[in-house]
């Protein structure tokens, strides 16, 4: 930024020549760009010369101190990355001794390096000697003939110790076996990864060699396949062995003749005697051409400028065939253009191969033959480059630093801001840099304007209209005005007064600026940091720092805007560095100024100004509150609440419920009222002293300075005396829900909230809940237990307007997750206490159909009971009742009335004698006068078998699934809707369905069979349908997906007894539990 670079001392003068240095720490090697710009006495600011120059390496004085040395060996890794050796600086680098690391270097010749740096950070030049690491007296080392291979694998190892011939051997095979032989043959009879050892002595010294996880065992294999880079499939890869038997560990040769040169990936796998494949292996290898010299000489040296033309196809350079050649060449620019170019050399060996590509970046420029050369040729422009030489002359005389006076006419141009341009050339055709002014055309008008008003800033400009504004009386075209300035918390020092002046059109002038000293005082000093806090409609806190020590102060404060000069209210004798100012107006705007009073007549200047606003009046009104739902009823007791959302603007000072028997309850009238505290917030009241059997009223109720306000009004109804006290026992782990219904004596479903239904294993409360009378009278009824499955769950009722508790007919199994009955099909809870219903058909029917039936038991057997009943209806009126014949084959002979010839819907329904309960059937026909439907040898059969539900939990990931219902929609795909975005995949040995592929090579369920499964998360899957009857399933040769086909518990050995003797094994689809006789 401007100001902000690197200051150069200058001696003023309108021409000044400069030589200074640059400093370059911190910037890297390389080309860069240096920036210079001058400040005139008018604080105008020239344009920017740049030139860019190169930053070498270059060598650093010899005696400077040395502060660090470091090694390596044979490769370098790299300035500063190699090992750092500890010197003392007092003895002469040259005196120094050191040791180095020569761990795991082989033996024989190898290469030292020494280098170190001095205290400016360069390096010497890198010092090299070579050394050699002497072998020791024996060296164990031994092979083997092979590695790797299935069980049994026959390794022959053989004893290749060095140096010296050892006397005596000592194997380790790591499966626990040795062997003193030299040669020895081991056979590894089991899978699993093995180190080997060999210890290898004579009269000169012992020697150990450990190879770690050396040998490699695998089950038997059957066949080997591999392929690169891409798998054709299992099986369509390059086939290895195809033995019937165990094999060892071999090696196998596979051709890369078609492989380009590169990294490229070898994939093998095997497959074992039951046709499984294993996981398939993978090494990456680079196919290359190797060296046949490993030092070649250099055959070939190009360079290139700019752009590559490719290898072999650059500037070609002599050079001899040594290894590491030194060329040295001229080379012409001639044909380049001025300015930054790189140049590129790279180098081939013997064996074909080129180097890396070196790249160096240069600038061409021309040097001046004349330092000092004359200006021939001056031009400019006003906003837009014509190009070099197209821009408008200027007369110029061939000197060196030419003045050119101009008038240059704005005819042309439209008013506004432009930018003129000016350049000049010199005799040696060079163009200087473009300079560039900013001007503004506008028109000024004739005619006299007056001044309207002043105003003035220091220093810093705030931007126009926003410095302190200096107020004129009468406004004329020509304006003396003497003011005060405010100089603020200035520090001592110069500093720069700027004023300007708007006139009647709004226009503003130029800025007049004075420069002047401001000088250290001893007088009173202003203080400083002004600040307004606890800012309310009416009032304000002002703060501010002392200047010094003083302790009084006076405040000047006044509506925005103000002039302190002029107006403003004057407070005197404050002694604190606050004021609270008072009875201000809401949403104002007001400026403050602050003096300290340091003795009598001894005030400082004004600080300030600073600026407030007041707050905005808030319209308080009562709270808003919400009512709670009524919990927890008991005979006498209840628990409610409320929530206060809003407060009004004001204290909540009470809140509460209220309730009566009686609606609309309120704090003036009421049979009950609690007080729960203050505020906003959610808060639970608890009902005491109630009345069993009773309908209260209950609100909420919130009271802040305004009034009262209440929330809706919430009823219910306490217990009769005799209801139980049923608490299902908390922190039960596992549930299950019953969607239901609770049935009467007469068939009828209770609506009534009062009535209890409770779950039970033994005398153990697992769960309650009453009928929704809104809501059809369904009940949802939550199970709890600490097992997932197994415990049997018994029923009770408590029915309110009978004050009784009477036990339900049903029971059922808990199973964790598993949802019984649904809002369409509700779970029914009876009591079975009706005895045979009333039906009378209406005896004035004009027309009717017969029906020839027979009524099916959901065991599908037929009803023989005379005291069974069939009865037929529209709507709930009854329109024929008849019973089978026990001695006609259950035959009933059903007469239906009505008093249409057709069109009306007849449903049934069936009273069980011996279960007393009554049915819904599932049939119904429509009316047709004079029609006969059944037969007796073809009899209507009248049916209430409901469908058999199987609810199974689908865990995330694999599994298996099959069911014990037979679907009545056997689609996979509408079995699986539910949870189909949620699953992967199904699958067995004849298809699979993949819902996001859309492949469905399934079709139907198949119910005697299983599948494999995959789901993203845990889901619930329902089976609605028929229970299988037929529990043999045929049994392929090979591998079967077993389905399960009944909720009964199996003892594996007795299920599979009969097929022991073919039977290998029997494992989970998805799991490790297996049954292998």
């Amino acid at each position: 930024g401007f100001g902000n670079g690197t200051a150069i001392p200058v001696s003023p003068g309108i021409d000044v020549t400069l030589n200074f240095d640059v400093n370059t720490n911190g910037l890297e090697n390389g080309l860069h760009i240096l920036f210079i710009r001058a400040k005139d006495e008018n604080d105008n600011w020239s344009t920017i010369v740049h030139r860019p120059f190169i930053l070498g390496n270059y060598p650093s004085d010899p005696l400077l101190p040395i502060v660090r040395a470091e090694y390596f060996i044979d490769e370098d890794p790299g300035q500063g990355q190699a090992t750092p050796v500890m010197f003392d600086p007092n003895n002469g680098i040259h005196e120094q001794e050191f040791d180095a690391n020569l761990d795991g270097y082989e033996f024989g010749e190898h290469m030292l390096y020494v280098r170190t740096m001095d205290e400016s950070g360069h390096w010497s030049i890198t010092v090299a000697e070579p050394f050699n690491v002497e072998e020791p007296p024996i060296i164990a080392e031994f092979s083997a003939d092979i590695t790797q291979g299935s069980v049994p694998l026959i390794v022959q190892f053989t004893d290749e110790t060095l140096i010296s011939e050892p006397t005596s051997w000592l194997w380790e095979f790591g499966d626990g076996l040795t062997s003193t032989f030299q040669n020895p043959q081991h056979t590894y009879a089991d899978p699993g990864t093995y180190t080997v050892s060999l210890t290898a002595t004579n009269d000169q010294g012992t020697n150990t060699e450990v190879k770690e996880s050396y040998i490699t065992v695998y089950p038997p294999i059957y066949s080997l396949e591999y392929f690169f880079d891409e798998d054709p499939g299992y099986g369509n890869a390059s086939g290895v062995y195809a033995y019937s038997s165990n094999l060892g560990g071999f090696n196998f040769l596979a051709p890369v003749d078609d492989l380009d040169e590169g990294y490229h990936l070898l994939f093998v796998r095997v497959k074992d005697t039951s046709s499984v494949w294993t996981q398939t292996m993978t090494r990456s290898f680079l196919k290359t051409r190797l060296m046949s010299d490993p030092d070649p000489s250099i055959v070939q040296v190009e360079y290139f400028m700019d752009e590559d033309p490719g290898y072999g196809l650059g500037e070609q350079l002599a050079v001899n065939n040594v290894a590491t050649p030194v060329v040295d060449v001229l080379i012409s620019l001639d044909e380049y253009n001025d300015g930054l170019h790189n140049i590129y050399v790279r180098s081939k060996d013997a064996n074909g191969k080129w180097s890396e590509t070196s790249i160096r970046p240069f600038l061409k420029t021309c040097l001046l033959s004349d330092p000092d050369p004359s200006i021939v040729q001056v031009e400019y422009f006003v906003d837009e480059d014509p190009g070099y030489g197209l821009g408008e002359q200027l007369a110029v005389n061939n000197v060196a630093t030419p003045v050119v006076d101009a008038f240059i006419s704005l005819d042309e141009y439209d008013d506004g801001l432009h930018n003129i341009y000016v350049r000049s050339k010199d005799v040696n055709g060079k163009w200087s840099e473009t300079m560039a002014r900013p001007f503004l055309k506008s028109y000024v008008p004739n005619d006299v304007v007056n001044v309207a008003s002043l105003e003035y800033f220091i220093d810093t400009d705030p931007g126009v209209g926003n410095g302190t504004r200096v107020s004129i009386s009468i406004p004329s075209a020509t304006v003396e005005r003497s003011f005060v300035v405010n100089l603020g918390p200035q520090t001592p020092g110069e500093h720069r007064l700027f004023v300007r002046a708007v006139d009647e059109r709004g226009h503003w002038s130029i800025v007049y600026n004075q420069v002047f000293e401001m000088e250290p005082s001893t007088a009173c000093i202003p203080p400083n940091t002004l600040t307004a806090s606890d800012i309310t409609t009416n009032s304000a806190t002002l703060g501010w720092t002392p200047g010094e020590t003083e302790t009084e102060w006076e405040v000047l404060w006044g509506l925005n805007g103000f002039d302190p000069e002029t107006s403003g209210n004057l407070i005197t004798d404050v002694f604190s560095n606050s004021f609270a100012l008072e009875d201000l107006s809401p949403a104002t705007a007001y400026d403050f100024y602050i003096r300290a009073v340091c003795g009598e007549n001894d005030l400082s200047y004004w600080a300030g100004s600073a600026s407030f606003t007041t707050q905005e009046e808030q319209t308080i009104t009562v709270p808003t509150v919400l009512s709670a739902e009524v919990e927890q009823i008991t005979q006498t007791t209840a628990i409610a609440g409320g929530n206060v959302t809003d407060d009004g603007g004001a204290l909540v000072t009470a809140r509460g419920v209220v309730w009566s028997t009686t609606e609309n309850p309120s704090i003036e009238s009421y049979e009950g009222i609690t007080y729960d505290g203050t505020g906003i917030g959610s808060w639970v009241s608890e009902l005491t002293e109630l009345t069993s059997a009773t309908n209260y009223f209950v609100r909420a109720y919130a009271t802040n300075s305004v009034g009262t306000a209440y929330g809706e009004q919430v009823s219910f109804i306490t217990l009769p005396f005799g209801s139980p006290d049923w608490q299902p026992i908390p922190f039960l782990q596992y549930n299950m829900q019953v969607i239901g219904q609770l049935e009467y004596e007469d068939g009828t479903i209770s609506l009534n909230a009062n009535d209890l239904v409770g779950a039970f294993v033994g005398e153990e409360c697992r769960g309650v809940m009453s009928p929704d009378p809104g809501f059809m009278g369904i009940l949802f009824l939550t199970v709890g237990s600490n097992i997932q499955t197994g415990e049997t769950v018994t029923f009770k009722a408590w029915l309110n307007d009978e004050n009784r508790i009477v036990e339900l007919n049903q029971s059922l199994l808990f199973e964790n997750q598993l949802q019984t009955g649904s809002i369409a099909s509700p779970f029914i809870f009876n009591y079975h206490n009706i005895g045979p219903p009333s039906w009378i058909p209406n005896p004035y029917f004009q027309y009717n159909m017969q029906i020839i039936g027979q009524l099916e038991y959901e065991d599908e057997t037929i009803s023989l009971n005379g005291e069974d009943l069939v009865g037929a209806f529209v709507d709930e009126e009854c329109r024929g009742v008849m019973s089978p014949d026990p001695g006609f084959i259950g035959i009933l002979f059903l007469t239906v009335g009505s008093n249409q010839q057709s069109g009306e819907t007849i449903t049934f329904k069936a009273w069980l004698n011996d279960e007393n309960r009554i049915v819904e059937l599932n049939q119904s026909l429509l009316f047709e006068n004079q029609l006969q439907t059944g037969s007796i040898a073809n009899p209507f059969i009248f049916s209430y078998a409901e469908a058999e539900l199987q609810t199974i939990v689908v865990p995330a990931g694999w599994s298996g699934i099959s069911s014990y219902v037979i679907p009545d929609d056997p689609a996979v795909e509408d079995i699986f809707d539910p949870v189909v975005d949620e699953m992967v995949i199904l699958q067995n040995f004849d298809g699979m369905y993949w819902p996001f592929a859309g492949v469905n090579t399934i079709g139907n369920w198949n119910d005697m069979d299983g599948y494999q499964i995959k789901m993203e998360t845990a889901q619930q899957v329902t089976f609605s349908g028929e229970m299988q009857s037929d529990l043999t399933i045929g049994l392929s040769a090979g591998w079967n997906y077993l389905p399960v086909l009944n909720p009964c518990d199996n003892i594996t050995v007795d299920l599979f007894s009969q097929i022991v003797d073919n039977l290998q094994i029997v494992k989970e689809v998805a799991g490790w539990n297996v049954y292998w006789p």
